[in-house]
């Protein structure tokens, strides 16, 4: 008996967990293998490209703020109709068809916005590269609707009832491993700019298609759809025949059906929609998050005072030599003479080209455009390393990292994977024995609550603060919110219920992109002042609205429902 409850403690322990799909994926079957590098490969590229998206609308195509959230919004709630419309299409093409067609039309996507900035297209909003541009992201649309139903196909179909959850938790571990993999993308994006981002991720996209065209062969599909209905029969499981059992179809009856409709559940629509508020910080993540760290942590402006540098005979007559030419031959110029007055004028010559605006009514054209964006960076790049320099040599760590944070946006953007990752078997093991509805109530504050850090203003503390204890919150609801959903559904109801839960994350990714592009213009915008305090304190204060309903109606949502988690 004690041998059986130790084995059983094991499995439950939170390090078992997190190590457990390691594990599983070293011995996981061939089919298996190619559905899972398929699948953290895909992670890396969608969520590396989604948290770039609002700035490459902002750098490249030319939109305001404003003009460019929605058009992040079309990308993630046009993946969510597609799967929901191509979900059937997936299960029969296969599992191989499938996830091989949905990466070559995300790989025909990825290349068309890759290669748009190439074109000498004309930008704007509704100009040519922006309609180029959202026609690539058709095709990422609906290869994602694809890809995502034949993933989790490909693990039903490939494992038996004993081994599903082993194969279901195994892809949710690696999907959010693949989003965590972008932090480290920072180099790449400095060297040769999103638009060159865009191109490498497009080149990680060959890569899976490359590996489950080799490892998830026609042969190895058969062979393990085989296996797993083999194993499946000796374990004694009838799941199979159950589904292929059939049932009485019942003449339609509207009346029957909207009675029956899991929205017609007042308390449980009630749930489900007081919970949008918190959600919109799922949103924020790549609508907001992004800009935020990238604008509010820039180092100062710095000031060329070049009447009190060295003279320099050789640094003159590089700089008069470089003036006219790329960039790079002035940013030569600034590292070879540190300290010159040739130095320096090259720098402020930079600084100068960065400011070029076009007339008005006109535009600049390819090369200048270009230019200008490639002075941008390089200037950027020198404030960084001025500003960073002086802060070391005062001992300033806090000011250090939060300009480190601000040239290295991605590490904080795609911190909430990794974290999210390691946490939720940890809060699970933590918080098995509560009540599931109190465990929604005090996961939404905690994940709401610490918003209100960075109502303090940009501070790498605050942010980490906040990034650290948000994702603390989310581990406690969010695993808790569709097993509510699950067992607040009558028998036989439970499938219903848990697709009509979705709806409401769907909403929130229609309506935040509507107005997190506003607010970013007139709080945290590309240039000019900044008042990132008020930005936040309202969406804090959103946020919280969930928590608040939720404890309000406890006493008629959650009265009869004493499940733990």
């Amino acid at each position: 008996m004690n041998d059986e409850n130790n084995k059983e403690q094991e499995q439950k322990s939170p390090l078992n967990e997190i190590i457990q799909p390691f594990k599983d994926f070293i011995r996981a079957p061939r089919a298996l293998w190619g559905v899972n590098l398929a699948y953290v490969l895909e992670g890396f590229v969608y969520f590396g490209m989604l948290g770039y998206l609002a700035m490459y609308f902002n750098e490249h195509v030319g939109l305001t703020d404003t003009q460019a959230s929605p058009f992040v919004g079309f990308l993630t709630v046009g993946i969510t109709v597609a799967m929901v419309v191509l979900g059937g299409r997936a299960d029969k093409l296969g599992p191989r068809r499938a996830i091989l067609l949905a990466l070559l039309l995300m790989l025909v996507g990825r290349s068309i916005i890759a290669s748009g900035t190439y074109l000498g297209l004309e930008s704007g909003m509704w100009g040519a590269l922006h309609l180029f541009t959202l026609f690539g992201i058709l095709f990422i649309i609906i290869g994602y609707g694809l890809f995502q139903p034949a993933a989790y196909g490909a693990v039903r179909v490939f494992t038996t009832p004993k081994t599903a959850a082993m194969g279901y938790a195994m892809l949710y571990a690696l999907m959010n491993l693949g989003g965590w993999l972008p932090s480290f993308f920072s180099p790449v994006r400095k060297a040769v700019g999103i638009n060159g981002a865009y191109g490498v991720y497009t080149s990680i996209t060959v890569v899976a298609i490359i590996l489950t065209f080799f490892v998830l062969t026609s042969k190895t599909v058969k062979e393990a759809i085989a296996k797993a209905k083999s194993e499946t029969s000796r374990e004694g499981g009838e799941k199979e025949k159950e589904e292929k059992k059939e049932v009485p179809k019942e003449k339609f009856n509207l009346g029957k059906w909207l009675k029956n409709h899991p929205l017609a559940d007042l308390k449980f629509t009630f749930f489900i929609f007081a919970l949008i508020p918190v959600q919109t910080l799922f949103a924020h993540n790549w609508l907001t998050l992004p800009q935020y760290t990238e604008r509010a942590f820039r180092p100062p402006v710095a000031v060329e005072v070049c009447e009190v540098a060295s003279e320099s005979d050789e640094a003159n007559s590089a700089f008069e030599k470089a003036k006219e030419g790329e960039i790079e031959g002035l940013e030569k110029v600034v590292e070879s003479f540190k300290g010159t007055k040739g130095a320096c004028e090259a720098k402020k010559h930079i600084r100068e080209v960065s400011k070029i605006t076009p007339q008005e009514g006109e535009t600049l054209d390819k090369e200048t455009t270009a230019r200008v964006k490639e002075a941008k960076s390089s200037i950027r790049n020198f404030d960084y390393l001025t500003a960073s320099a002086e802060a070391a040599k005062k001992g300033e760590i806090s000011r250090q990292l939060s300009l480190w944070i601000g040239a290295n946006f991605e590490a904080a953007v795609n911190f909430n994977p990794l974290l999210i990752f390691i946490l939720v078997p940890i809060v699970a093991a933590m918080t098995r024995k509560r009540n599931v509805y109190n465990m929604m109530i005090i996961g939404t504050l905690v994940m709401a609550a610490p918003t209100f850090f960075l109502a303090f203003g940009p501070n790498f503390w605050t942010l980490a603060g906040y990034l650290v204890v948000m994702t603390v919150g989310e581990a406690m609801w969010q695993p808790r919110f569709l097993q509510y959903a699950a067992e607040i559904a009558p028998e036989g109801r439970t499938g219903a219920y848990i697709g009509v839960a979705q709806i409401p994350w769907f909403l929130t990714k229609a309506i935040v992109p509507i107005y997190s592009g506003l607010f970013l213009e007139n709080f945290c915008p590309m240039e000019g002042d900044m008042n990132t305090e008020t930005m936040w304190l309202i969406y804090a204060c959103i946020a919280m609205t969930s928590t608040v309903i939720l404890f309000l109606a406890k006493g008629w949502v959650g009265k009869e429902f004493k499940t733990t988690a």
